[in-house]
């Protein structure tokens, strides 16, 4: 779970960052980041519980932090992504 979780916060990172970069609002876009995280992260949690033998409180635990890290991480995408604009290709001769 740990590196399939792994994968679902850097996603949600680079989601961010990609739509921030195409112009869409940071807002929106960390909102699309953390809900796809989420979606992917509750499908990810509930594979875990179905599939091993931990306790579900645990499993909703590990859950919970993956979605903050998440949300973290498609902050940081969206803030990195609108520090500096985009410039425009060099034309060519």
């Amino acid at each position: 779970m740990n590196a399939l979780a792994l994968m679902v916060i850097a996603l949600s990172g680079y989601f961010s960052f990609a739509k921030t970069r195409d112009g869409t609002n940071p807002l929106l876009s960390v909102g699309e980041a953390v809900l796809v995280a989420a979606m992917f992260s509750v499908l990810l949690g509930g594979a875990t519980l179905w599939l091993s033998v931990e306790d579900a409180a645990v499993v909703v635990e590990d859950t919970l932090s993956v979605l903050g890290l998440a949300f973290l991480t498609a902050l940081l995408g969206a803030f990195s992504a609108s520090l500096k604009p985009r410039r425009e290709p060099i034309p060519h001769w």
